[in-house]
């Protein structure tokens, strides 16, 4: 019964992933609360054993015990440095790591899923994206719907009474739209979801007709993506589909997926430091209104709190607080304090060398779950694994090329779904290696 509660609590979550954020991370949540209890009570667990478990998991380096030990490290270690600092946490900041417990659903529910469970995640996921959508429809065209409001303006997206997209009464920070879809990283990155779903379930198609469905499907998607101004999302799902497409049907392609990934992420992170340094660091705002330097802007007041807590970063949860003193223009600090603009940067600033060491592991081992993945031979054999694994790399990977410019652990929807996705990414990573996980 449990286990069924558990199914059912994912599909939930994945339907009103672009409706309601609460639903969707507490749904996941219980989903991975009801999933660990049956487990539990049908290996008639207890601490000790448990204990035991986990360190033989260690012994043979298995994944998710080496994920384990880095995701606790990166939580204490900025739970301490914000008590050590005296630097009082923002709880709502604190969901992108007590979130990360919904790897649970990926790693474990997600695989447990029969075709009729397969059917009944596609069919929410289909149901939510469309009540979304024509909510923003609505309230665009009629007035209809005041509670979402997808399309925004260009003085939206620059004044300052508007947070990155984030609406706003005018003149005051009293919010005046509810729902993920307020924000653009949220509908960029919960429609790489989505996406992720269908480009996996493209694989299972046998016909062409199904097939040719599924395209329009996902290039509609796309279409919502790009003109609800959630373009981010857009580019990098572009990119990385071209990316996937080749290494799915070029197999000789699969071997430089490591050395890619991990590239990307050097390169990425010197281009973030680089230009970061290299920002003017006596101007009040930015100075240009184009994304890059607004930016650069966020990036050098991260460096700035970096170098104020150089050993132990400013805490867990603690950077919208920690970098407001680095602000000339206190209204403007309101819009660029809360986060640094880019994931990596915000893990460095707020963990220092020990915290931010230990989330660049986090991010090795979802790179070598990639890798890991694409090397199994079940694909040849396994439709669903690779339906699996066609959505798992495809939704890591965008967010992944998001990441450099956005924090998108910040919202809570968006951080249950991505820990759902990386827990995926180690079930397939270590599949042939524990075949007891396949039966689930």
């Amino acid at each position: 019964m449990l286990y069924q509660f558990a199914k059912w609590f994912a599909v939930l979550g994945v339907s009103v992933a672009l409706i309601s954020e609460a639903i969707t991370y507490l749904a996941l949540l219980f989903s991975s609360i009801f999933w660990l209890i049956a487990d539990w009570k049908q290996q008639k667990m207890s601490i000790p054993k448990a204990l035991a478990t986990f360190k033989g998991a260690l012994r043979m380096r298995r994944w998710w015990s080496l994920f384990i030990v880095a995701g606790l490290v990166w939580i204490v270690e900025g739970l301490v440095a914000a008590l050590v600092q005296g630097n009082e946490p923002r709880v709502s900041h604190l969901y992108k790591a007590f979130l990360i417990l919904t790897m649970v659903v990926g790693y474990r529910v997600l695989p447990s899923f029969c075709a009729v469970f397969w059917r009944r995640l596609m069919f929410g996921a289909l149901l939510g994206a469309g009540i979304a959508a024509g909510a923003g429809y609505m309230q665009l065209n009629h007035g209809g719907f005041p509670m979402e409001r997808l399309l925004m303006s260009k003085a939206e997206k620059t004044d300052k009474s508007h947070y990155r997209g984030q609406i706003y009464v005018p003149g005051t920070h009293t919010k005046a739209a509810t729902g993920p879809l307020r924000n653009r990283i949220k509908t960029s990155v919960s429609l790489v979801w989505f996406l992720g779903l269908f480009i996996g379930l493209s694989s299972l198609a046998r016909t062409w007709s199904l097939k040719a469905a599924l395209g329009v499907v996902i290039l509609g998607l796309g279409a919502f993506s790009y003109f609800t101004y959630a373009q981010a999302g857009w580019a990098a799902s572009a990119l990385c589909l071209v990316g996937l497409s080749l290494v799915h049907f070029v197999p000789a392609l699969r071997k430089l997926l490591l050395g890619t990934l991990s590239l990307s992420l050097v390169a990425g992170m010197a281009f973030v430091v680089s230009t970061g340094a290299g920002y003017p660091s006596d101007v009040a705002a930015p100075v240009s209104a184009d994304k890059m330097s607004v930016r650069g802007f966020s990036w050098a007041h991260g460096l700035k709190v970096i170098e104020s807590y150089p050993l132990l970063g400013s805490g867990l949860g603690t950077y919208s607080r920690a970098s407001k003193e680095f602000f000339i223009d206190p209204e403007l600090a309101f819009s660029h304090t809360i986060n640094t603009h880019c994931q990596h940067l915000t893990a460095w600033a707020e963990g220092g060398p020990v915290g931010g060491l230990a989330w660049l592991s986090m991010m090795v081992l979802l790179i070598w779950g990639i890798h890991r993945s694409w090397q199994s031979k079940r694909s040849s054999v396994d439709l669903p694994f690779q339906a699996q694994r066609l959505a798992g790399t495809f939704i890591v990977v965008t967010i992944f090329i998001l990441s450099f410019v956005h924090d998108f652990l910040f919202h809570p929807s968006v951080a249950a779904l991505f820990w759902m996705v990386a827990g995926l990414i180690g079930y397939l990573a270590q599949v042939e290696d524990s075949p007891e996980l396949v039966n689930g």
